[in-house]
């Protein structure tokens, strides 16, 4: 791995945290001279060390809710087999998947819940054909957006955090209440602008203009709507393997439903003050982490801590599900890849 300064180490943290800010806003955070800040950005960039995307926020732009899929397979089936039978192109809904001989987990989200079945039906479909499904089959955990709650979504900062070990405490706030999301109304070419913006998240005004045949102007206008009104995020997702995190981990909790509210919200509380979290999404009675951890002895202890305080106040239903990954063997990994749902959902014509 790159040796990494003090500065390197605290503007990298500072770009996942605030991924919007320019480099005088980031001095001011940081108290690092603009010019530095310019050169170090730049290095990490050369390095390879994060990447930019565009997120949007789903429910606005139509989408019903978010599906979990994790299964393992037969070792001797390895990846490649089952790729030639199965395309994740054929499907725009899956925006984030990590596949190895092993093991898959990946998230995809869809308008309607038949948009999610037919996924489902066609992979197993195609699996079973070739007789690639373990016995205990690939399972599905659904979110419905109305009915569930995301705590955590592509948040790398507090993992940043701890591994650069960033002095100061965060404030920890959060909602445990469902909340409706007002749907997007935008213009024909406010969608276009949109789909470009997330399809090529480093582009800047002028060159999406070039893309959408628009003015740069408009462009601009229509970023900052989009951004201003919620509808998209920056998100800088670190490389996670350059930084010699070993492992990804998925784990699926299903919640004792005679626990109290106030009990699961403590339970909350205690997996979001854990920086290895990337990802928390929870129903009434389900949730699943997927979480990043430099080595096994690291997530025994905190896979353990909260397995410990979740059994301690009868807070599970069941023992939790935990399908592990080592970033050597995963064959395939799509991170980010929002563009083909938002071409989908907004019903947008043309290619850019």
């Amino acid at each position: 791995m790159i040796k990494l300064t003090d500065n390197d180490k605290l503007l990298f943290y500072s770009l996942v945290k605030w991924p919007s800010l320019n480099d005088t806003e980031l001095s001011k955070k940081t108290k690092i001279k603009r010019s530095t800040i310019t050169a170090i950005r730049n290095k990490l960039k050369k390095n390879n060390l994060y990447t930019t995307i565009k997120a949007p926020n789903l429910e606005r732009i139509g989408c019903e809710l978010l599906t979990v899929r994790y299964g393992s397979f037969d070792p001797l089936v390895t990846y490649e087999m089952r790729e030639k039978y199965t395309s994740t192109q054929k499907f725009p809904e899956v925006f984030f998947k990590r596949s190895s001989d092993k093991t898959r987990i990946a998230l995809s989200t869809a308008t309607n819940f038949t948009e999610t079945k037919k996924y489902i039906d066609y992979s197993n479909r195609m699996y079973g054909e070739q007789g690639f499904l373990p016995e205990e089959g690939i399972t599905h955990v659904f979110f419905p957006f109305r009915v569930s709650k995301i705590f955590r979504f592509y948040d790398y900062a507090p993992l940043m955090k701890q591994h650069f070990n960033i002095p100061g405490e965060d404030r920890l706030e959060f909602n445990t209440e469902f909340a409706e999301s007002e749907p997007a109304k935008l213009t024909d070419n406010e969608k276009l602008v949109f789909y470009a913006v997330v399809k090529y998240p480093e582009l800047n005004d002028n060159e999406i203009a070039k893309k959408v045949s628009m003015t740069r102007q408009y462009v601009s206008n229509a970023r900052k709507k989009l951004e201003y009104g919620g509808l998209i995020k920056t998100i800088n997702v670190p490389n996670l393997a350059a930084l010699d995190f070993q492992m990804l981990v998925l784990t699926h909790v299903v919640v004792n439903p005679k626990s109290s509210l106030n009990a699961r919200r403590h339970g909350i509380e205690k997996v979001l003050s854990q920086g290895a979290h990337i990802f928390d999404i929870a129903g009434n009675l389900e949730f699943v982490l997927i979480s990043a951890f430099k080595d096994y002895p690291e997530f025994d202890k905190i896979h353990d801590d909260i397995v410990d305080y979740y059994t301690e106040h009868d807070l599970i239903l069941k023992n939790p599900v935990t399908k592990i990954m080592l970033n050597n063997d995963i064959k395939l990994a799509i991170d980010g890849r929002f563009a083909p749902i938002v071409k989908k959902a907004l019903n947008i014509p043309r290619e850019v």
